[in-house]
Order: C-alpha cells, then structure tokens, then sequence
C-alpha cells in the first residue's frame, strides 16, 4: 500500500476506528481482504511509518487541512 513507502513517514492520518464509525469498515476491509495475520502487520506497519490516530473526523480533517498530515487512509484506499 502506498501509504507505507517512506515518502509518507508521520503524513498519513486515520480516525480511531474504536470510537469513529467511518475508521472501522477500513479496519474490517483491510483484514478480510489480507487475513488476520496479514492484517495486524498492516497496520503495525503503518503504525512503524508514524501514522496519526484521530477520535474522529474533526480532528482528522483539520489535520488534513493545516498540512499536519497529507493524507487520510479512511477515505483513500489504494492498493
């Protein structure tokens, strides 16, 4: 995925997907397509390239918008 290149090291934003309703069909999406395993590494590894977690769209979008991130994995999936 492209998100994980090192050109988006700490510019990728997702919302919690515990507490945001629009964050947890991407969680869902991304382990029914790569297994639970394939899933959890994922993630971690978006998690190892600096991905910020936000509660909620708000948040997410004002980072979006002042440039703290650049973009936002809920609502871009690119495989």
């Amino acid at each position: 995925m492209v998100f994980l290149k090192p050109e988006f090291k700490n510019a990728v934003a997702i919302n919690n997907p515990s507490i945001s309703g629009p964050a947890y069909p991407f969680l869902y999406g991304m382990i029914q397509e790569k297994g639970m395993q394939g899933g959890k590494k994922f993630f971690l590894d978006l998690k190892n390239n600096g991905v910020q977690v936000f509660p909620k769209n708000g948040p997410t979008l004002k980072a979006l918008l002042t440039g703290t991130v650049m973009n936002i994995s809920s609502f871009v999936f690119n495989r």
